[in-house]
């Protein structure tokens, strides 16, 4: 149950509860979770990674872009050239 009922879901499964109550971030998400964020298909960013357009590191066999990743995708938007932006 959320301590916050006005706090998000997406805000809720990015933070964790360790031990002694403290709260941690999360600093990643997955491919699927920025397909999400940015509106666009999971294929387009994955051929945006094959094409080192966009960041990324594994933990095992799982895929995450780091938030200050996500940052820079964003602020460089759809009107600058920049070949990570979603098409539609």
């Amino acid at each position: 149950m959320r301590e916050n009922p006005g706090q998000s879901e997406n805000a809720v499964q990015s933070q964790k509860v360790l031990r002694g109550g403290n709260v941690v971030k999360r600093q990643c998400r997955s491919i699927g979770e920025l397909a999400i964020i940015l509106g666009c298909s999971e294929r387009f960013l994955w051929d945006q990674v094959k094409q080192g357009e966009i960041n990324t590191f594994r933990l095992g066999r799982r895929v995450f872009v780091h938030d200050s990743e996500i940052e820079r995708i964003i602020q460089a938007g759809p009107d600058n050239d920049n070949k990570t932006q979603c098409n539609g």
